[in-house]
């Protein structure tokens, strides 16, 4: 399997984002429970917690090593299988929040 990463710079309603395109040879359906299930997350992120239908989860990216510290997101947007939009929430507020948009498409099956 070879991936091909690409990522360009976008503004959407006058706010820059970084697009990264990936391209897997897998049903959308299995790339979204690598996105969104905790376990198979689990094997090449990290991994979260609690209940998604409340509109957050905690989330610990395991990938970065032992010390990370836990952050909820929450969910704004839950389409599966096309659809993931979270966003960070900063328990202080002090810091921006990040929003990560997946949007899945299928090419030629």
């Amino acid at each position: 399997m070879t991936l091909s990463a690409t990522g360009r710079r976008e503004t959407r309603d006058g706010v820059d984002h970084l697009a990264l395109d990936r391209d897997f040879p897998l049903p959308v359906e299995e790339v979204w429970a690598a996105v969104t299930d905790p376990e198979r997350l689990s094997r090449w992120i990290g991994t979260w917690t609690g209940d998604p239908a409340r509109g957050t989860v905690d989330f610990r990216m395991t990938a970065e090593g032992e010390d990370v510290p836990v952050e909820t997101y929450v969910i704004e947007v839950c389409d599966p299988p096309r659809r993931l939009v979270t966003r960070t929430q900063a328990p202080d507020g002090a810091e921006p929040d990040w929003v990560l948009t997946v949007d899945l498409v299928d090419h030629d099956g």
